[in-house]
């Protein structure tokens, strides 16, 4: 799970990279899309991640 956070945290540095630079108007209401959902994601999965932590300490 731990690994899914971190790859999800670089998708979202690189769609922020990609809607920095975007010249094409037509594709701005979709990396805001983009941006809020993979946002989500993370929240999942760090609060899955708490979760385990919690429920399975080492």
């Amino acid at each position: 799970m731990k690994i899914a956070e971190e790859e999800a945290d670089e998708s979202e540095y690189f769609l922020e990279i990609l809607q920095r630079v975007n010249r094409d108007q037509t594709l701005v209401e979709e990396f805001k899309t983009l941006l809020i959902e993979v946002n989500e994601l993370i929240a999942i999965l760090v609060a899955s991640l708490k979760t385990a932590r919690t429920n399975f300490p080492k």
